[in-house]
């Protein structure tokens, strides 16, 4: 397979590029307090989150027939409101706030936050069941 030159030092300039700015990225962040850092972070996350959303539409409407796509969009609306009810968001809320006010016993606040999210989920799942039928 032949590559023109051109490209391939255009492809260095570019990974050099994207290499000064991660450099510079990562002089800025150790400057940064924890909880900036973790704000950061959590917004980074949430945008490369949204963004996989917005590439991927396109490809599950391409195959999937209409009617069939609509209700795993109206399965995902339901999934994520009852998750916030069923959860209480507290996993945002062990990012947030509980591994900044309780850096020493992080494993003993992510169990026990972990572990009355999933009671209330399964009070939440057994209400819905006794409701439908």
């Amino acid at each position: 397979m032949f590559v023109s030159k051109g490209f391939i030092s255009a492809g260095k300039k570019i990974m050099d590029l994207i290499n000064h700015m991660m450099q510079s990225i990562k002089i800025k962040m150790q400057n940064l307090s924890s909880a900036r850092k973790s704000a950061l972070v959590f917004v980074f996350v949430s945008a490369l989150s949204s963004g996989l959303n917005i590439i991927t539409t396109p490809i599950f409407t391409r195959l999937m027939p209409l009617d069939e796509y609509g209700v795993v969009a109206l399965y995902a609306s339901w999934h994520q409101m009852l998750n916030v009810v069923a959860t209480f968001s507290v996993t945002n809320a062990i990012i947030n706030v509980g591994f900044h006010n309780y850096p020493n016993d992080r494993k003993g606040l992510l169990s026990s936050a972990l572990g009355v999210a999933s009671l209330f989920s399964t009070y939440i799942v057994h209400f819905v069941v006794v409701f439908i039928d």
